[in-house]
C-alpha cells in the first residue's frame, strides 16, 4: 500500500517515485545520515527536556498529593536526557546512535508509563504523553520506517501493559479502547511521516551529490577550456607574427613598387591579421584572470602619461575623412596610480576603441578626460553614438556577453573588451560604471585610487608583447577607418556637369561613397571630359553656359560611347516642357533641385546596374556579406566571370535580389538586421525568387543551421575559411545545374504543349473520321437500298402497265426480289443496332451439313462457276439454325464477292470441319482463293462499317456474324494467309452438356 501511495505521490516530488537509479549513493548516505541523526537526537533530547520539565507545574495542579514524588521522577529523567545529549555530541558514539535513540526514547516512554500507573491507570489523562512521544518519533528524530514502526508498537504495548498492571475499573474498557485507538492513529501518522521524511532526506542528499559532481565536472571543463584557449592563443601568436610582420614591412618599404591590386590585398592581410592579434591578446588577458595566474607586479605610474600616449596612438583614426573627432582633456598635474602599465594601457585602448566603433560615421565625437577627484583618478570616455539600453548596463561587463549578441547584430565583437576592462579595473582596486540610454551616446567612467608613492624615472617597460603586437592593435582599429573611407579604384566614374561650384561639390559629396566624381563647369568642358573619360553615368544641369542641358544630352546620345550611358537631368527648372525636352533628348531620369540625396544615389545605382546588365551576357551574382574584407575577397575571385552586386546588411537583401533577379546568391548566415536563415525563408516563399540558387556561406558550425537551411531548400554550403577554387567550382556547377534544370523545364513545357496540341488534333481527326464514316455509311445505305428499290419500282410499273399475265407475273417476281433484298439489309442493320439477346436464340442440336447446304442454295446462282466443297461437316452442333445459316450465308457471300472482284483463276470455296475432342467443339474453316483481306485491317474486319473489299455494302455483315456466333457460345476469327481468306468458327458440339443458361461471351475464354 505504501509503495502504491508513493507512486501516486511521485507527481508532487521525485523523492516519492522510483529512486533505484540512486542506490549507489546509499553507502555515502548512511555516513551522512549518522551526522544528521546525531544532530536530530540532540534536538530531540532538548525538546524532551523542555516537555518533561514543563510537566512539573502540571503535576502540581492535577495531582498535588503526588507532586513531590513526580517531581523527583521528572528531575531524574531530565538528568538522564542531559547525559544522552552529552553522549550524542561524541563523534565516536555515532556508529551506535540507534542505541542512544533507543535509550532516551525508552526512558521518556517509561517515565510516562510510571506516571500513568501511579495516577488513574488505564483511565489516566497522562496517556496523551504517549501521543507526544509518537509525534516526536515520526517528525523529529529522523528515524527509518522500521525504527518508527518498532517504537510505535513498543509505545502501544507499554500502554496495554500498564493498563493491565493497574487494573481496568468496571466499565472503563471503553476508555482503554478509545485511548488505544488514538494512540494507534498517532502511530500511523508518525510512521508515514518517518517513511516520507527518510525518502526526502535520501533524495535531497543524492541531488546534492549530483550537483557537486556536475559542478566538479563543469569546473574541470572550464579549466580545460581556459587552458586550451590560453595555449591556442599563445600558439597563434607565432604564425600571426610571421604573417603580419612581413606584410607590414612590405607595405612600409615596397608600397610604391607594388601594383594597386597587390597593395590592396596586403593591406587587407595586415588589417585582418591585426584584428586577430587583438582578439588573441584579449583572450590571453582574460585567461590570465580566469586561471588565477599571478598578476604582474604593480608599481607607481603616471596615469596621465598612459592616457595621453594611448590617445596619441589612436588619434590617426579621427580625421575629417571619416567625419569623427577626438577630444582629449588631461590634467596638467601628475596623476599617480599603483598598477600595471600594460593593463592600464589596455583599459584606455578598449574604451576608446569602443567609443570609436559605436560613434556615428558622420559627426562622430569621442571625448576623453582624466582628472583628480579627492583620492581617486577619474577617467571618462564619452561618445555620441547609438547608446546602450539601461537594462543592458550590467550585461556589457560580463565575459562573452554583448548588448546585442544576436546573429543580426550590426557591430562585430567577442564580448571580451569591456569585461576585460572591468576585471583590470577591479584588480587595481577601482570601479567602472556606465551612463547611457538608447540613441543618446554612452559615457564610461573609471575610478582608480591615487598612489602617494614616488614615481620612478621612465625606463624600458618589461612586457611580453613586441612592438608588432602593440601596433597591430592600432592597425585593427584602423580597419574601421578603412571601412569608412573605402577604395576609389573600382568605383564607376560619374561626370557631373553644373556651372554652380558649390552645387557640384555637394553632388560630389553625396556620391563619393559609391562613385568617382569628375566635375565640368559647363557643357563644352563636359563634352571634352566625356570624350576623354568615357564615364559610366552623367548628371547634367539644364541651364548651362553656352549650351543647354538638353542640347548636351543630345550631343552625348550622338557620341559612340553615349548611346547606352545613363544620363540624369538634375535641374531647378521644373516644367512639363523641360521634362518633355529632356525625355526627347534621351535623358533616363529627371530630378528636381533641391533633390533628395538618397533618391539621387538610388536612381543612379539602378540606371548603372540596368545598363551594365543589358550590355553584358555574364551571369549576375548577389553577395550578401557584412564583412567588407570577405566581400572584397569574394569579388576579387569572381568579378572576372560575374556581374556582382554586394549587399552589406540583411534588411535590404531581399529587395535588392527581387530587383536584380540574379543568376545566383552568395548568402552569409550572420548579418545585421536580418540573418541568412530569415532571408532564405523569404526567398523560398516567393514564387519569383525561389528558383534562384543560394549558397550559404558561414563560419557558424552549429548543426542546426545546416538542418534549418536544408529544410528551407538551400542549394549548397560553404564554411569559412573557404577555398577559392572550391568556391568558384561549386558556384559554376550550381549555375550550370540550374540552367540545365530550367532548360529541362522549358523542354517539358514544350512537350506538354505538343501533347496537348496532339490530343486536340487527334480529337479533331476522330471527329472528322466519324463524319467520313457516317457519310460513307449513308452513301452505301442509299446505294444499297436505291438499286433494289429502283429495280422493284420498275418491275412494279411493268406489272401495272402490261396486259400479259406472264410478263406481269415475272415483273411481280422481280419486284418481290428487290423488296426482299431491301428487307434483308434492314434486318442486318436492325441486328447491328439492336442485336438479338442470348436468351432469344434457341440453341438446339442441328445438322451442320444441312445448314451449309441451305446457305449455299441462297447463293446457288453465283456458285455455278466456283468449285464448292465440304469436308468433315457431318456432325450435329448446338446452335440456332437460322442464326448459323445467316453467318454461313454472309461468309459464302463475302467469299463470292472477293472471287468476282479478283477474277481469280479456278475459283474455289472450301468448308472443312475438324473436331476438338478435348472440349467437345468443332473448328469450321471457310476458305477461298481470292485476294484475301488487306494486312492493315487484321482483326478490324469484325468492326462495324469496315469493308474488306471494294464492295459498296454497309460493312455490317461480319460484325453481325461475330455477334451471332458469340451469342451461340462460339468464336469467329480471321486466320492470316498468304492467299485468299480463311475464317474459322469454333462451335459447340451437340453432345456437350449445356449449363442452365447460356454463358454468352464468358465462354470465349475456353475456346482459345
Amino acid at each position: 500500500m505504501i509503495k502504491s501511495l508513493t507512486r501516486s505521490l511521485a507527481q508532487f516530488s521525485p523523492a516519492f517515485g522510483d529512486v533505484s537509479h540512486l542506490k549507489h549513493y546509499r553507502q555515502a548516505y548512511k555516513h551522512k545520515n549518522l551526522a544528521d541523526r546525531a544532530y536530530l537526537n540532540r534536538i530531540g533530547c532538548l525538546i524532551s527536556i523542555i516537555i518533561v520539565t514543563l510537566g512539573i507545574p502540571l503535576d502540581y495542579v492535577v495531582y498535588p498529593e503526588k507532586f513531590v514524588h513526580f517531581a523527583f521522577l521528572r528531575i531524574a529523567e531530565v538528568a538522564f536526557l542531559m547525559a544522552m545529549y552529552a553522549i550524542t555530541t561524541l563523534p565516536r558514539v555515532r556508529p551506535y546512535l540507534f542505541l542512544v535513540t533507543a535509550a532516551f526514547t525508552s526512558s521518556v516512554i517509561l517515565t510516562v508509563v510510571i506516571i500513568i500507573y501511579q495516577t488513574d491507570g488505564a483511565t489516566s489523562t497522562y496517556y496523551a504523553g504517549i501521543n507526544l512521544v509518537l509525534l516526536g518519533i515520526g517528525f523529529m528524530l529522523g528515524l527509518t520506517f522500521k525504527e518508527a514502526l518498532f517504537y510505535t508498537f513498543l509505545t502501544l504495548a507499554s500502554y496495554w501493559a500498564v493498563s493491565a498492571a493497574s487494573g481496568i475499573p468496571e466499565g472503563a474498557w471503553r476508555i482503554v479502547i478509545n485511548n488505544s485507538y488514538f494512540i494507534f492513529l498517532t502511530g500511523v501518522v508518525a510512521n508515514i511521516a518517518a517513511y516520507f521524511s527518510e525518502r526526502e532526506r535520501f533524495y535531497t542528499f543524492c541531488q546534492e551529490q549530483e550537483i557537486q559532481r556536475k559542478n566538479q565536472e563543469l569546473e574541470e571543463m572550464d579549466r580545460l577550456k581556459s587552458e586550451f584557449l590560453a595555449n591556442v592563443s599563445h600558439e597563434l601568436r607565432t604564425p600571426l607574427t610571421v604573417i603580419v610582420g612581413p606584410a607590414k614591412h612590405l607595405l612600409d618599404t615596397e608600397s610604391e613598387r607594388l601594383s594597386e591590386q597587390a597593395r590592396v590585398v596586403i593591406e587587407r592581410i595586415v588589417r585582418n591579421g591585426a584584428r586577430l592579434i587583438k582578439l588573441v591578446n584579449d583572450v590571453l588577458e582574460v585567461m590570465s584572470f580566469e586561471s588565477g595566474r599571478k598578476q604582474p607586479k604593480f608599481s607607481p605610474l603616471a596615469f596621465d602619461q598612459i592616457v595621453r600616449s594611448t590617445a596619441s596612438q589612436l588619434s590617426a583614426l579621427f580625421s575629417d575623412a571619416n567625419g569623427k573627432s577626438l577630444k582629449v582633456t588631461v590634467s596638467n598635474d601628475v596623476v599617480p596610480v599603483l598598477g600595471s602599465e600594460m593593463q592600464l594601457e589596455r583599459v584606455c585602448f578598449n574604451l576608446i576603441q569602443n567609443a570609436f566603433k559605436f560613434s556615428p560615421a558622420k559627426e562622430g565625437e569621442v571625448s576623453v578626460s582624466l582628472m583628480k577627484d579627492d583620492d581617486h583618478a577619474v577617467l571618462t570616455v564619452a561618445d555620441n553614438g547609438i547608446g546602450i539600453d539601461p537594462k543592458d548596463h550590467d550585461v556589457i561587463f560580463e565575459r562573452y556577453r554583448q548588448a546585442d549578441g544576436s546573429q543580426t547584430r550590426r557591430y562585430h565583437g567577442t564580448g571580451i573588451g569591456l569585461a576585460l576592462v572591468k576585471e583590470i579595473v577591479s584588480s587595481h582596486g577601482g570601479n567602472i560604471f556606465v551612463q547611457s540610454k538608447l540613441e543618446a551616446g554612452a559615457t564610461f567612467t573609471v575610478s582608480l585610487p591615487l598612489c602617494h608613492q614616488d614615481i620612478p624615472a621612465p625606463s624600458v617597460i618589461e612586457d611580453d608583447r613586441s612592438d608588432l603586437l602593440r601596433s597591430a592593435e592600432v592597425d585593427y582599429l584602423n580597419c574601421f577607418k578603412k571601412e569608412v573611407q573605402g577604395s576609389q579604384n573600382n568605383k564607376p566614374l560619374c561626370l557631373v556637369v553644373d556651372d554652380e561650384p558649390d552645387m557640384a561639390a555637394y553632388i560630389r559629396t553625396v556620391l563619393s561613397s559609391d562613385f568617382q566624381v569628375q566635375i565640368a563647369c559647363d557643357a563644352f568642358e563636359g563634352q571634352k571630359l566625356f570624350d576623354q573619360l568615357k564615364p559610366s553615368c552623367v548628371i547634367s544641369d539644364q541651364m548651362l553656359p553656352g549650351m543647354s542641358g538638353t542640347e548636351f544630352v543630345t550631343w552625348c546620345r550622338r557620341h559612340p560611347h553615349g548611346q547606352t550611358v545613363p544620363i540624369v537631368m538634375l535641374t531647378a527648372k521644373n516644367g512639363p516642357s523641360t521634362k518633355q525636352a529632356a525625355a526627347d533628348a534621351g535623358a533616363d531620369a529627371f530630378l528636381i533641385k533641391p533633390f533628395d540625396a538618397v533618391e539621387l544615389r538610388q536612381s543612379l545605382h539602378y540606371l548603372v546596374r540596368s545598363t551594365t546588365r543589358a550590355l553584358s551576357d555574364r551571369p549576375t551574382l548577389v553577395i550578401v556579406e557584412d564583412e567588407r574584407d570577405i566581400a572584397a575577397v569574394l569579388m576579387d575571385l569572381l568579378q572576372s566571370s560575374y556581374d556582382i552586386e554586394w549587399v552589406s546588411e540583411g534588411g535590404s537583401a531581399v529587395d535588392v535580389i527581387r530587383k536584380l533577379q540574379p543568376t545566383a546568391i552568395l548568402l552569409d548566415h550572420m548579418l545585421p538586421d536580418k540573418d541568412g536563415i530569415d532571408i532564405l525563408k523569404e526567398l523560398k516563399a516567393s514564387k519569383d525568387l525561389r528558383s534562384i540558387p543560394v549558397i550559404l556561406l558561414t563560419a557558424n558550425t552549429k548543426g542546426n543551421v545546416r538542418e534549418q537551411a536544408l529544410k528551407l531548400g538551400v542549394d549548397d554550403f560553404l564554411s569559412k575559411p573557404f577555398s577559392g577554387p572550391e568556391l568558384t567550382t561549386r558556384l559554376f556547377n550550381l549555375i550550370q545545374r540550374t540552367r540545365l534544370e530550367r532548360m529541362l523545364e522549358a523542354k517539358n513545357n514544350d512537350l506538354e504543349r505538343a501533347v496537348s496540341d496532339l490530343k486536340a488534333s487527334e480529337a479533331q481527326l476522330i471527329h472528322s473520321e466519324r463524319w467520313r464514316t457516317l457519310n460513307h455509311f449513308a452513301g452505301g445505305l442509299i446505294h444499297e437500298i436505291g438499286n433494289p428499290l429502283n429495280y422493284a419500282l420498275s418491275a412494279a410499273r411493268v406489272a401495272a402497265s402490261h396486259s400479259s399475265d406472264t410478263v406481269r407475273s415475272e415483273a411481280l417476281a422481280d419486284a418481290t426480289e428487290g423488296l426482299q433484298r431491301i428487307q434483308l439489309m434492314i434486318s442486318e442493320l436492325r441486328d447491328f443496332l439492336a442485336p438479338t439477346s442470348a436468351h432469344e436464340l434457341e440453341l438446339k442440336p442441328t445438322p451442320l451439313s444441312k445448314v451449309i447446304q441451305r446457305a449455299a442454295k441462297l447463293n446457288a446462282d453465283r456458285l455455278s462457276g466456283v468449285a464448292f466443297s465440304t469436308q468433315g461437316v457431318e456432325v450435329n452442333v448446338l446452335v440456332s439454325e437460322s442464326a448459323l445459316m445467316h453467318v454461313l450465308g454472309n461468309l459464302i457471300d463475302n467469299a463470292l464477292e472477293a472471287l468476282l472482284e479478283s477474277s481469280a483463276e479456278n475459283p474455289r470455296i472450301e468448308i472443312v470441319g475438324k473436331l476438338r475432342e478435348k472440349d467437345q467443339h468443332l473448328i469450321l474453316s471457310i476458305s477461298d482463293n481470292g485476294p484475301g483481306v488487306p494486312s492493315h485491317l487484321g482483326s478490324q474486319v469484325f468492326e462495324p462499317f469496315i469493308h474488306s473489299n471494294k464492295s459498296s455494302g454497309l460493312g455490317l455483315g461480319l460484325s453481325i456474324c461475330k455477334t451471332l456466333v458469340e451469342k451461340m457460345g462460339g468464336l469467329i476469327v480471321l486466320e492470316p494467309s498468304q492467299l485468299g481468306a480463311t475464317f474459322k468458327l469454333t462451335l459447340p458440339l451437340a453432345q456437350q452438356v449445356l449449363p442452365s443458361s447460356p454463358r454468352g461471351n464468358r465462354d470465349r475464354g475456353s475456346l482459345k
